[in-house]
């Protein structure tokens, strides 16, 4: 499924599965300043969760996915039974240092009863939802 246009700067509520390349693009702001850090790091952050977990469901979301010129950073929710947030934490400062500054994780299992996706697509203050991205390998 391709990325929907952003109806008032927001991704229309669904789940749009696409790869890096193609969320990099849909976002892409020729004028930011912090995209081109955020790209690099959710990048990094992805091959990292799939290098050890391969099967590893990752959403993207929060103001990186909107129109917003210089996001500070790139929300991540993802499903793995490998991965949990102090040891991806551990791991990614190693890996990519100053990038873990870029992303805000959120690790839950893949059998958990908590529905994270749902908590995901909730927007502050409102009963309306907005759209979310999940990562294809």
């Amino acid at each position: 499924m391709t990325i929907p246009p952003l109806v008032n700067g927001v991704l229309p509520a669904g789940t749009y599965q696409a790869t890096l390349a193609e969320v990099a693009i849909a976002f892409n702001q020729p004028k930011s300043n912090t995209r081109p850090a955020l790209n690099a790091a959710l990048e990094h952050a992805a091959i990292l969760i799939w290098s050890r977990d391969p099967t590893a469901i990752i959403y993207v979301n929060g103001s990186y996915v909107t129109g917003k010129v210089d996001p500070v950073d790139v929300d991540l929710a993802i499903r793995s039974d490998v991965w949990d947030d102090v040891l991806f934490a551990a791991v990614f400062s190693v890996s990519h240092p100053g990038e873990e500054k870029f992303v805000d994780f959120f690790f839950n299992p893949v059998q958990s009863a908590q529905h994270m996706e749902e908590l995901f697509r909730e927007i502050q203050g409102s009963s309306a939802q907005k759209g979310i991205i999940q990562l294809a390998p």
